[in-house]
């Protein structure tokens, strides 16, 4: 009974003071925050990385689809060259034999 009274006297006096338990608990939070903070932090590194791979990718698209665009554009204004192309083709086939 007066072992009771004077743990009760001790808390009275330091209200504040943290328990073994407390420390514990708030230890596993900091942990858990920091570990959510990294995965959060490498998702983002990797989004970005896939975004910025995605538009070079998207970049490479455009780019051979203008010069595939632009190659038509001068087979239709320039009649002959599919001739051009025509006789280079042979002279390639003619080469490999």
């Amino acid at each position: 009974m007066y072992g009771d009274y004077i743990n009760m006297e001790h808390e009275l006096s330091h209200p504040y003071e943290t328990t073994e338990f407390q420390k514990n608990l708030l230890n596993g939070f900091e942990h858990l925050f920091f570990h959510i903070s990294a995965v959060s932090i490498a998702l983002d590194v990797l989004t970005y990385l896939r975004l910025k791979l995605s538009m070079r990718h998207q970049a490479s698209n455009q780019k051979s689809s203008a010069d595939l665009r632009l190659s038509i554009m001068n087979y239709r204004h320039h009649p002959d060259a599919a001739i051009r192309y025509r006789e280079k083709a042979a002279e390639s086939t003619k080469n490999e034999d």
